[in-house]
């Protein structure tokens, strides 16, 4: 069949269109995917002796941790990867100065724990693995890291944790990258498939991950 230069033309387009298409949907489904897992909890259905275990680096996850400890929530909150510089004065002084920070008691305050050496995701279940080594009358852990970075946390850390250990995930309110906004944005869509592919490459990696 003879095609006409505007029937080629048009022609892919179309395909083009298609190709775009099937893009966008894939990024979407996976997308789906990498924020599917449950909702955070309300604080009155968190066991009150729960550890809180906060992976530092994300925007709002101190902050979260802090109001769900100042809340009563938690027999300990342990900040993981705070970075070598850092102390609990340091990151408390910060959060509690802005207008809406919690309200935390002097008592809640010797609570806080740091872990400083971690340096990525592995290393940081490492830290919590053997905190919790350290601590088996602990059962529950309350998990706190941003939406995106969620299902890789959990996928690593249950993969080191003892069974009877209950993860519970708990992602800051109010994200500027979460599963209601994520495609809304370039930063959302790159953040959410570099990290759908970081996720893809921790459960390629869990098998060996005694080497680290």
């Amino acid at each position: 069949m003879h095609w006409s230069p505007n029937l080629r033309k048009l022609r892919w387009i179309g395909v083009l269109f298609l190709l775009l298409l099937s893009f966008a949907g894939s990024i979407r489904l996976l997308g789906t995917f990498l924020y599917d897992y449950p909702p955070s909890p309300a604080m009155d259905q968190i066991p009150k002796d729960s550890l809180i275990v906060c992976l530092a680096g994300g925007r709002g996850r101190v902050h979260a941790a802090l109001d769900l400890f100042s809340g009563g929530v938690g027999s300990e909150l342990f900040i993981v990867g705070a970075g070598p510089h850092t102390n609990v004065q340091t990151i408390l002084k910060n959060i509690l100065a802005a207008p809406d920070a919690p309200k935390i008691s002097v008592a809640r305050m010797q609570k806080v724990l740091l872990e400083k050496d971690s340096r990525n995701t592995i290393e940081n279940a490492y830290a919590v693995e053997n905190f919790l080594r350290q601590n088996p009358q602990v059962h529950d852990v309350v998990l706190i890291t941003s939406s995106y970075h969620m299902r890789r946390s959990l996928l690593i850390l249950q993969s080191l944790l003892r069974k009877e250990v209950h993860v519970v995930p708990y992602s800051p309110p109010k994200e500027p990258i979460d599963a209601a906004n994520w495609w809304q944005s370039f930063l959302g869509i790159e953040v959410t498939v570099v990290e759908y592919s970081k996720f893809l490459l921790a459960k390629i990696l869990i098998p060996n991950l005694s080497y680290f």
